[in-house]
């Protein structure tokens, strides 16, 4: 009968699904990206090149972004306090000192960096102010305010009482 398959045939259909069906096969991911997906891949852009800014606008490539440092940071410590339950020292692996003296680094360099954004922010509006008096200002009027706006936020990100505070100053000495 020509219609009927060999059980050679038959036993290769069998495998064939079988194999498909013990395949990996990926879950169904969401087609939106979280906060923490975008914060990762921004910081990509910021410190590891940039690939869609020209190189004048890009910063200098670096090995590592913020956030792989502080993991591997505290991934450093996770392993120093394994370490020590084996070795049979302190439970708690780390001194105080150096926890204090870590967190008080952040927050150096996190007020660094508010200070420099608060000076090209400073520095944006004295170059305004310099074109408006040579007449010249009407053209680049809304491309200072965009990248003032855009430190600004900036700034929110780092601390948001601070930039509170700073652009009531702002909006106080510029009346």
């Amino acid at each position: 009968i020509p219609k009927r398959k060999s059980a050679q045939e038959c036993q290769e259909n069998i495998q064939n699904h079988e194999m498909l069906r013990e395949a990996y096969r990926p879950g169904n991911t969401s087609g939106f990206s979280t906060d923490a997906e975008k914060f990762r891949l921004n910081e990509i852009f910021a410190y590891k090149g940039g690939c869609a800014l020209p190189e004048d606008l890009t910063n200098p490539v670096e090995a590592m972004t913020p956030s792989e440092r502080i993991w591997r940071e505290k991934e450093e410590q996770r392993l120093e306090r394994i370490r020590f339950k084996r070795r049979g020292n302190n439970a708690g692996g780390l001194n105080l000192e150096n926890v204090q003296n870590s967190v008080s680094e952040e927050k150096n360099a996190k007020d660094l960096l508010f200070d420099q954004i608060v000076n090209e922010i400073q520095e944006r509006r004295v170059y305004q102010m310099e074109l408006e008096e040579l007449g010249a200002g009407a053209g680049s009027r809304r491309d200072v305010a965009t990248e003032i706006a855009s430190r600004i936020s900036r700034l929110k990100q780092i601390d948001v009482l601070r930039a509170d505070r700073f652009i009531s100053e702002l909006y106080s000495t510029h009346k």
